[in-house]
């Protein structure tokens, strides 16, 4: 920043040398600050935008599987490695209220599931198992991955 004054007495604009204001970015950013990118490593699976993950349930005994898509992938300078994920169910599920005639798959099969709402928070990569790369479907190849995230 260029800082003018007219503090002289004739009345004449002095021009001072360059004086950095604290508000003005650094080149040094900040090793939190989490950027995006496409594809990260994570105990020795490569992680890409558009995967499909299943995540560790915290219920005791319980063997259901849930399943999200990959949407976008955060890392920083520290080594935290974060995703935002969108939740993928089974379409037999959609609109079923009665948790006794819900079904759950042990595999994912991509043509029985839906995409169902985008999780407003940032998975941690270590709370994520990988299933599979991004299937060749149109509706997980295109939808929601890399844009601002409406559900559907």
């Amino acid at each position: 920043m260029t800082i003018l004054s007219s503090g002289n007495k004739s009345g004449e604009i002095m021009k001072h040398k360059n004086v950095h204001s604290s508000s003005e970015s650094c080149n040094n950013p900040c090793p939190h600050t989490l950027r995006e990118t496409k594809h990260l490593q994570f105990m020795n699976t490569l992680y890409t935008v558009g995967d499909i993950v299943s995540i560790k349930n915290n219920v005791p005994n319980s063997k259901i599987i849930i399943y999200a898509q990959i949407i976008k992938l955060h890392e920083n300078d520290l080594g935290e490695k974060r995703a935002s994920i969108i939740w993928l169910a089974p379409k037999a599920n959609i609109g079923i209220t009665d948790n006794s005639k819900k079904v759950y798959y042990d595999t994912f099969i991509p043509n029985e599931f839906a995409h169902i709402s985008v999780d407003e928070r940032l998975a941690p990569i270590s709370c994520l198992t990988f299933v599979m790369n991004v299937p060749n479907l149109f509706e997980y190849k295109f939808i929601n991955i890399g844009t601002n995230h409406a559900t559907t």
